[in-house]
């Protein structure tokens, strides 16, 4: 009877550790939990399949350096004439995509001149 019941405890165990080890493994996988949004307020983002929208969002780990969507990534952005300076935090905020790392969700705006 003791043998049953260390093999049924030893069972539980196992089961416990693989359902705590799957939550682990969860958990890695959607380590993307930052969203940042990237606004337009000229023209339109441009996606490859030629589907327009003002804003887009990237999810990105914490932590880690952002790419510009017009640089790296699949957009563009049609109905304006004016050249993109850069993305901003706000008015006075430049984002550099080179050292600049997010800690939480933002929003970048694209500043035109």
């Amino acid at each position: 009877m003791k043998k049953l019941l260390f093999g049924l405890a030893t069972i539980s165990l196992i089961v416990l550790i693989g359902v705590l080890f799957n939550y682990k493994e969860e958990y890695t996988i959607n380590e993307y939990n930052i969203e940042v949004i990237y606004v337009t307020d000229e023209g339109c983002f441009v996606d490859s399949k030629g589907e327009q929208t003002n804003s887009i969002i990237f999810r990105y780990k914490q932590n880690s350096t952002l790419i510009d969507p017009l640089k790296e990534g699949d957009y563009s952005v049609i109905g304006t004439d004016k050249k993109l300076v850069g993305w901003y935090l706000d008015d006075y905020t430049p984002w550099n995509f080179e050292t600049d790392i997010v800690l939480e969700n933002i929003i970048l705006y694209a500043k035109w001149e």
